[in-house]
């Protein structure tokens, strides 16, 4: 097998066609010569394939864990950016809340603060209320009732037990995945 490399497919359908050698051989074919032709271009070819693969997989890693960095650092200014939206929010309700008790920019409507056109703003602004239940950070100290729990599966304590037991409810199954490793 001369010329141009082989690609994934074409080696795993040489390594196809040496099975299918192995179960029947069709009519008109020197079995042992084929097997030859094919065992001599795999020798060399996997290998130089796997290290080729190997080589990849190494670059995308390090273009994986560059991401990363870059994804650290955008994600703490992002953090930052929206610190400033919350410290800049607090100080126009501590402005509306001032106006509002000074008695500035009172809507004739509601008798609540709205600062608007009429007063210069280019958009309108106003004092939103809303009530929220602050309570302890200690979970344990809230009534049941006002608590929620998340049940999730825990495949590794199924694992360790079915692994001890040897046995699976009805609906599950161990099943073998295979993978690659290279150093």
């Amino acid at each position: 097998m001369s010329g141009a490399p082989m690609t994934s497919s074409s080696i795993l359908g040489a390594f196809g066609e040496l099975m299918s050698l192995a179960e029947g051989v069709p009519d008109g074919v020197d079995v042992e010569e084929r097997i030859a032709e094919i065992a001599s271009g795999l020798g060399d070819t996997v290998p130089a394939k796997l290290d080729g693969i190997s080589y990849v997989v190494d670059r995308m890693k390090g273009q994986a864990a560059q991401l990363r960095e870059w994804e650290k650092e955008l994600a703490g200014k992002r953090r930052a950016v929206e610190a400033t939206v919350e410290r800049l929010k607090l100080t126009a309700a501590a402005l509306l809340t001032a106006s509002e008790d000074a008695g500035f920019f009172l809507d004739k409507k509601t008798n609540r603060v709205k600062v608007c056109r009429d007063h210069g703003a280019v958009r309108s602004h106003w004092l939103v209320r809303s009530d929220v239940v602050v309570g302890p950070d200690d979970v344990a100290l809230w009534p049941p009732r006002w608590t929620t729990t998340k049940i999730t599966p825990s495949k590794s304590a199924a694992m360790d037990e079915i692994t001890e037991t040897g046995e699976a409810p009805d609906g599950f199954e161990v099943v073998t995945r295979r993978g690659w490793r290279s150093r």
